[in-house]
């Protein structure tokens, strides 16, 4: 899935399949994300905001450029 420079507030990934995802650029502004999976999803330059669930997302720890992740 290409979701480079999104726009997704206040959207519902719960159990979402995001392995391999180009997410570059996107802002997730308080998405839901119980159970989503990011399995080599790509964060860079990402912005994260106020998720909710990202406790019980699934593999966000193996994301490609999660030290790039924007987390506000």
């Amino acid at each position: 899935v290409d979701l480079e420079f999104a726009s997704l507030p206040n959207a519902d990934l719960t159990n979402a399949s995001l392995r391999g995802a180009a997410l570059g650029g996107a802002t997730l502004a308080r998405v839901t994300l119980n159970g989503a999976d990011f399995n080599g999803a790509d964060l860079a330059s990402t912005r994260l905001i106020e998720p909710i669930g990202l406790d019980a997302a699934k593999n966000f720890d193996k994301a490609q450029n999660i030290e790039r992740l924007l987390r506000e």
